[in-house]
């Protein structure tokens, strides 16, 4: 192969990868290791669908969650520390004892947004 072929299809992979990490915003291995360990600081999680998913004990420190869905997710006692949540949909999410991003812990009954 010529140095302009590998130039070309080195830009196009690089590209194509761009393209995949812009519409799909989080990265799947760091979604593969929050559903395995529920361990998952700061990773990329930008617009991932855990709606309804079990994250109890979860930590999620420093982790970038924005646009992310987590309807109905259970994250008691999760640690969100420096967690980004800009544009989260926390719709009927549980966050009873959670640490929240300022790292006060929500109280009991919090649901949907961290009562203090």
């Amino acid at each position: 192969m010529t140095r302009r072929t590998v130039a070309v299809l080195a830009i196009t992979m690089l590209c194509m990868f761009l393209m995949y990490s812009i519409a799909f915003g989080f990265n799947a291995a760091d979604l593969a290791a929050l559903k395995a360990t529920h361990n998952c600081s700061r990773c990329d999680l930008s617009g991932a669908n855990l709606q309804g998913v079990n994250l109890k004990g979860a930590n999620l420190s420093w982790t970038n969650l924005t646009r992310a869905n987590l309807d109905g997710a259970n994250l008691t006692g999760a640690n969100l520390y420096e967690a980004v949540l800009s544009g989260v949909n926390l719709t009927g999410a549980r966050l009873s004892g959670s640490i929240w991003t300022d790292g006060i812990t929500c109280t009991q009954g919090s649901v949907g947004q961290c009562k203090h």
